[in-house]
């Protein structure tokens, strides 16, 4: 292998060709991506979570289980890729803007989901062995976790972004066509018409991955479909010299609410980061929901305790695209063409674990732990159910229960008679050719009946 291109300069496109890079660096490395405001690497909370990603929707998948499983490692690789940010000289101080996750539930809350979640969190630090602390007093419940982290997203990926163009090629520009050539490499076209060919091609580009995939020639499609995920974030800075922007030591947040916005606070270099909501589509949405930016500036003034009244607001908007069983699309697609995307909210947590395996499996090695999670996210492989159908349904439900409670929307039984019909019809549709019936995550139940049932 002498030349590599990688499609998409997002979090996972940077670090791997950084790790090819770092332990092959006489490898002709081309890096493929437009810098673009709608990036979810870039608009990331970049909370380096996974206990607190935990809910009661995902506790038991499979999925779940071998990220806790290896967790250890994957943190571990921040602390390595850190070191070498350091040794190297590419950042001048720690990627860490603070240390541990405290998830916060308020006793009074009636919201059966943020419950539901805290407690299926408690039983996963039990079960994997997770050093946490339990906070309670008269009004709150605490969950410490000091494993966790958070870093500044944008301020990493600049610098790896940087400094890789003086070591690599960098192209501001995206690739448009790729197909095999009669030499057995890949010619790849960009959105700047130069035509190029390589060896091994590993596309990363995110929400546009299956669309790339699309338009290479004799590539069968992946047997899972990719949606794109549109999460909207509030960044916040004072103004005004004699008012002093918000500080935290520490993540905050609620319990994962699996489909509807959560709350988090989370530093960063130059202000604080308020997310999130989350809102999927097949269509490459643009703009955020205005009730989902009104929620976070309530969870701002009433969960974070932040007076918002003299401070300056932008908002992050940015794609975290999602597959339809919830697992992403992980491995080789055909010879020297390999593919990883629909990682949602977790490819920025999982950046450095992916792009040291992918690189070492590129050269011959093959991790156990690797090994296992290729076997979930295998691109052909058939969907993974998120459970029982009757099960997920009803989770559908309780979900758009409290999301509608959150944003001040009615639920009575009318609604839910006809979202329950919704689920079974979008249930329905999915298990259509299938030999076993697949259940559907709450979040993908909406989307699959808007797409392929509603006439």
């Amino acid at each position: 292998m002498k030349t590599v291109a990688i499609a998409g300069r997002g979090s996972i496109g940077l670090l791997i060709a950084l790790e090819l890079y770092k332990k092959h660096p006489n490898i002709d490395i081309t890096l493929y991506g437009e810098r673009n405001r709608y990036s979810g690497s870039y608009a990331a909370g970049a909370m380096i979570n996974i206990l607190s990603e935990i809910d009661c929707f995902n506790f038991d998948h499979p999925l779940s289980k071998w990220k806790l499983k290896n967790r250890t490692q994957a943190l571990q690789e921040w602390d390595n890729l850190d070191n070498y940010l350091l040794e190297n000289q590419i950042l001048g101080k720690s990627i860490y803007t603070s240390t541990s996750t405290r998830v916060s539930l308020d006793n009074r809350a009636i919201n059966e989901v943020e419950k539901n979640s805290f407690e299926s969190m408690l039983k996963a630090a039990k079960e994997y062995n997770i050093d946490v602390e339990l906070e309670v007093t008269d009004d709150k419940k605490g969950l410490l976790i000091k494993e966790e982290n958070s870093i500044d997203s944008n301020v990493l990926l600049e610098s790896i972004d940087n400094y890789l163009q003086t070591v690599i090629t960098v192209l501001d520009c995206d690739v448009k066509s790729l197909n095999k050539t009669n030499s057995d490499n890949w010619s790849i076209k960009d959105s700047h018409h130069k035509e190029r060919n390589f060896d091994t091609v590993i596309i990363a580009c995110g929400a546009w991955s299956e669309k790339l995939i699309s338009q290479a020639e004799g590539v069968s499609m992946p047997n899972i479909q990719s949606f794109y995920g549109i999460g909207s974030a509030l960044l916040v800075k004072s103004q005004l010299p004699y008012i002093k922007t918000p500080e935290l030591t520490q993540i905050i947040r609620t319990p994962n609410r699996g489909g509807t916005c959560g709350i988090h606070g989370v530093q960063r270099n130059n202000g604080l980061y308020i997310g999130a909501s989350s809102h999927t589509s097949h269509l490459a949405l643009k703009y955020p929901n205005p009730e989902s930016i009104r929620t976070l500036f309530e969870g701002a003034e009433r969960f974070l305790e932040i007076d918002t009244y003299e401070l300056g607001f932008e908002i992050a908007i940015g794609y975290r695209p999602v597959t339809t069983d919830h697992v992403p699309i992980i491995g080789s697609l055909s010879e020297n063409l390999w593919c990883i995307y629909g990682t949602k909210r977790d490819g920025l947590s999982w950046a450095p674990y992916f792009s040291k395996h992918l690189v070492n499996h590129l050269f011959g090695s093959l991790d156990r732990n690797w090994y296992e999670l290729l076997t979930l996210c295998a691109p052909y492989r058939k969907a993974i159910s998120a459970g029982n159908i009757d099960e997920c349904i009803e989770s559908y439900l309780l979900s758009k229960q409290w999301e509608d409670y959150q944003h001040n929307r009615v639920f009575d039984d009318k609604k839910r008679n006809k979202l329950r019909l919704m689920a079974k019809e979008a249930h329905e549709f999915i298990n259509r050719d299938s030999d076993k019936q697949i259940g559907l995550n709450n979040e993908i139940i909406n989307i699959v009946y808007y797409r392929n049932c509603k006439t």
